[in-house]
């Protein structure tokens, strides 16, 4: 006999009911990895490049947390749309978790959805062709999930047995790159295949992180005879030529060492720039450190440009940027947001629909400027928009989160960021509440 779980007495977000989860790591305790790990925690936590990122990567990831009241269904005069946990009268779900109108798919987290069986099956068929990505059926999760009453006086009510949805590389897709791919489980991978690939990733990282420290102890002059002369825009050169040098130092690297080598090349203040480049150290670890910890995802692109061509076949992405776009299966979302002068913050934003229940559309997207490098297990996520409400479109979230995000920005510039003011957001809010 199933039983309700009445979220309303003592529900909360670590609750699993129903769950078959493994939380085992992969790796025992005192593997190289496991070790370098709990070393390198302390001085991550401490970053102040880290607690930066972090910042960000916290709005980009609460676009819905705006206090702005839900618009009514701009498509009937009845309340439609994706429901989220605190919403319903009784479920097993966190108070933030989105669950789609026809209860179908429940978005958890951030790389956490789970599925009807039929929707993964649905998904695969739409993506297998020419998606790059498509999806293992993971764990079993049970929900027991009722609606609010609805107009009727009845309660609709849904006890399904969900799978978690899980990326992985489609074999019959190649990729144009071969490092995403080579250190990222494929669909029909064995549990074995993925822990080893998911070891030699994690190797990557560790010989990256001392080979690091080795050039950036030549650099800054800490050692080696004739290494003091590297100043200005040789230093510059030497930054550049050690990126080339290996694949996963210019995925992970280029960005933070190139904006210091820039900032330095003519202004050769030798203590500001040892500075800058041990503060990448510290924020490289605690990249690192993420990635250790997640064994079973799969490495991504930083850049919604990029993400979205491993969702939709180049050339067959389109720019509806319509308030009211609802894409199918295997295409996509794009809005454009207001550039300005200062180049902070996005000029556009992609998304690729990976599953659809009703009126409802998840997206497997990532961004510039949530990660230290431009690839990334931890980085990318999943999304569930609505079709029926404004506040729950594509468009309408995203200018919100780019709002968000651009304020945080001016802040940590002191309210002085060039050509962008709290005024100019404030300008953009009016006009996106506006929406009908």
């Amino acid at each position: 006999m199933r039983t309700h779980a009445n979220k309303k007495q003592g529900n909360n977000a670590g609750s699993r009911i129903g769950s078959r989860r493994n939380s085992g790591s992969p790796f025992s305790d005192n593997r190289p990895e496991a070790i370098a790990q709990r070393k390198f925690q302390g001085i991550a936590d401490t970053s102040s490049q880290a607690k930066q990122l972090k910042s960000l990567q916290d709005i980009t990831h609460t676009s819905d947390k705006t206090g702005l009241k839900q618009t009514p269904s701009f498509h009937s005069n009845v309340i439609q749309g994706y429901f989220e946990g605190k919403d319903l009268a009784k479920g097993n779900v966190p108070d933030d978790a989105r669950i789609s109108e026809n209860l179908k798919i429940v978005k958890e987290g951030k790389q956490d959805v789970y599925a009807d069986p039929e929707k993964i099956k649905e998904a695969n068929a739409a993506l297998e062709a020419d998606s790059r990505i498509v999806f293992k059926q993971g764990e079993q999760k049970e929900y027991d999930l009722e609606s609010q009453p609805g107009k009727d006086g009845l309660s609709t009510i849904s006890f399904t047995d969900f799978y978690q949805v899980i990326p992985r590389y489609n074999p019959n897709v190649p990729t144009e790159d071969d490092t995403p791919r080579s250190q990222s489980a494929e669909v029909n991978d064995t549990p074995e295949v993925t822990k080893n690939k998911h070891r030699d990733y994690v190797i990557s990282l560790l010989n990256l992180q001392e080979d690091f420290r080795q050039f950036l102890a030549a650099i800054t002059g800490k050692q080696g005879d004739g290494i003091r002369s590297w100043d200005g825009r040789e230093w510059f050169g030497q930054a550049s030529a050690w990126l080339k040098g290996n694949a996963v130092r210019d995925d992970v690297l280029r960005l933070g060492l190139m904006e210091i080598a820039a900032k330095f090349s003519v202004d050769n203040d030798r203590e500001s720039r040892n500075a800058a480049v041990e503060t990448l150290l510290g924020a490289y670890i605690q990249f690192m450190s993420a990635e250790m910890k997640a064994p079973d995802k799969i490495v991504l692109p930083t850049d919604c440009g990029q993400m979205v061509h491993y969702i939709v076949k180049f050339g067959k992405t389109k720019k509806n940027d319509s308030l009211d776009d609802n894409p199918a299966l295997g295409s996509n979302y794009y809005t454009e947001l207001p550039k300005n002068a200062s180049n902070v913050g996005w000029n556009y934003h992609w998304g690729g629909v990976v599953l659809k229940d009703g009126g409802d559309n998840v997206t497997l997207e990532s961004a510039g400027g949530t990660s230290l490098g431009s690839l990334g297990k931890q980085s990318w996520w999943f999304e569930m928009y609505g079709t029926k409400k404004v506040d729950q479109t594509f468009k309408k979230q995203v200018h919100q989160t780019h709002i968000n995000r651009n304020r945080a920005l001016v802040d940590q510039a002191g309210g002085n960021t060039k050509n962008l003011s709290h005024s100019q957001l404030d300008d953009h809010q009016e006009k996106i509440n506006k929406w009908k």
